[in-house]
């Protein structure tokens, strides 16, 4: 053979032999790739994230198109923070592979990404390809509950139809309908829910929840009731339970459940706190109160100190009361509530100068609280200091302009002393205008025209009045217009209406000598 032949028949060999030492180094770099990816997986259960996560990667750079290690890295990427890098092998995934599972990784990606949009597409995408896919039905319900209610709507349907015994899928359909406010639907839906599972917590406490609104409480504490035997590590249902029993008015069924859950919560505080709360409704203070400093012997806090203060208050004992709130003020001495409620312990005793103390108090710590202001003004007015109480009546109305008996004392102050009678006719006007049946309101504008000279426009206001009230005040207003009109029979007879109903009543008697005379 000549050198031509010879070599024309060796590129003959070589080239025939070149696909299978091809095929040979791909199938070297396929089993590679699966090795490192088998690593990936050991890694994985071995609780190693940083080593698998190599191992993944170096199995695409070996194997382009092994989805299963995209898949794998792109979550490894999240948990680690990585999200650009998560993000570009999603892009890659969704050109490379066109399968259902492939869509169904990408719309829990896109789920967990926050990228509902893209989510949708992709599950819409298997749907197209398999339209009885229930994990794709599933969630798309699950995205439009929160997103567009009445559409997920048919999701659950198509989702029911495949799933006819799941109680999950009626409990959440029932959800979306609740808050359609379908509640028939959403009630029958719940209870088919309980059908299929009877000791599912959350369709019992969504029941309870829907009979609460209706104010059902009967059948909403049974349904609580219902879930405590079920968790019967959890004395909260039965806490909700005797709540709703309380509401009720059914107070021994709420007593009976409040006992089982001391019982369970082996002598939990809140639910000595709540056996107060019981016997408040019963209105037994002294019970209440027992049960309250029970509480807090195990655990003292503001809002139970300021209960049994109330308590201690309802009993007469505002002493005790004030003594409560001092335990109050040492656990939160920056509370305005509490420094507020001992002010009006105070004004009930009379002590105006402690009052004044505590309201001060509670300004610094709250401007905004329209109540002292109100108060403050109250004590200054009645102790002569008018130029104190002023600005903060005015206060009051300023921070509520609907307040009408703030309205009304500001305006009949005013009247009363003579002085900026417009403004106080414009302050009764509109407090009329918010409780135009109110007697007291009517009285205040008649003593208004009476102090302007209109006497016979603040007759008709102030008869108008006493129809409503029988008060001395307003008899003695009258008499005192039918005094000024001249009537002096007339006038008499008020004031002698005032003295019976007020004895003691100082100007009435002076009025009605100064008339004999």
């Amino acid at each position: 053979m000549n050198l031509r032949k010879r070599t024309f028949h060796c590129l003959i060999v070589f080239f025939a032999a070149m696909p299978l030492c091809l095929a040979v180094e791909t199938n070297d770099v396929k089993y590679n790739s699966h090795l490192h990816f088998l690593q990936g997986e050991i890694l994985l259960r071995q609780n190693n994230p940083i080593s698998a996560l190599y191992e993944f990667e170096k199995t695409i750079e070996l194997d382009k198109g092994a989805v299963p290690a995209y898949k794998e890295l792109i979550f490894l990427y999240l948990q680690s923070g990585k999200y650009e890098k998560a993000q570009m092998l999603v892009k890659i995934l969704n050109n490379i592979s066109d399968n259902v599972d492939t869509k169904l990784f990408l719309g829990t990606y896109y789920v967990y990404a926050g990228d509902t949009t893209s989510a949708i597409n992709q599950y819409q995408h298997v749907l197209k390809k398999e339209p009885d896919n229930a994990e794709a039905i599933l969630i798309l319900a699950g995205i439009y509950s929160e997103i567009s209610p009445e559409k997920s709507l048919d999701y659950w349907d198509k989702y029911i139809r495949l799933k006819p015994d799941s109680a999950d899928a009626y409990y959440r359909k029932a959800v979306v309908l609740k808050k359609l406010n379908k509640i028939e639907e959403a009630k029958e839906l719940v209870n088919k829910a309980i059908e299929i599972q009877p000791e599912d917590i959350l369709s019992h406490i969504m029941l309870a929840e829907i009979y609460e609104n209706e104010q059902e409480y009967i059948l909403a504490g049974d349904e609580l009731y219902f879930c405590g035997g079920i968790d019967k590590n959890s004395y909260g249902y039965y806490i909700r339970a005797g709540g709703m029993y309380m509401l009720a008015k059914e107070y021994e069924k709420s007593e009976k459940v409040f006992l089982e859950a001391r019982e369970v919560s082996k002598n939990d505080p809140a639910v000595s706190f709540w056996l107060g709360i019981l016997y408040e409704n019963k209105r037994d203070w002294k019970k209440a109160s027992e049960y309250v400093e029970e509480s807090l012997a195990r655990k003292p806090d503001t809002a139970s100190y300021v209960k049994l203060s109330y308590y201690y208050t309802q009993m007469n004992d505002v002493k005790k009361a004030i003594k409560t709130l001092g335990q109050a003020l040492k656990l939160d001495p920056k509370s305005a509530d509490v420094n507020f409620f001992i002010g009006l312990g105070y004004m009930d005793l009379k002590e105006s100068n402690k009052a004044v103390k505590y309201f001060r108090r509670t300004i610094d710590l709250n401007p905004e609280r329209s109540e002292a202001y109100y108060y403050l003004g109250t004590i200054y007015e009645q102790s002569g200091k008018f130029d104190k109480a002023l600005p903060n009546l005015r206060k009051v109305v300023e921070l509520e302009p609907k307040n009408a008996v703030a309205m009304n004392y500001l305006g009949y102050c005013l009247a009363d002393r003579g002085v900026n009678l417009d403004e106080a006719e414009t302050l009764i006007r509109n407090a009329l205008e918010i409780d135009p049946e109110n007697g007291a309101y009517r009285d205040s504008l008649g003593w208004i025209y009476f102090k302007k000279g209109k006497y016979h426009e603040a007759k008709i206001e102030i008869e108008q009045a006493s129809k409503n009230l029988k008060d001395p005040v307003i008899y003695e207003h009258l008499g005192d217009i039918e005094q000024a009109l001249g009537n002096k029979k007339e006038a008499e007879i008020f004031y002698k209406k005032v003295i019976f109903l007020e004895p003691k009543n100082k100007s009435a008697k002076k009025k009605l000598k100064k008339i004999k005379l």
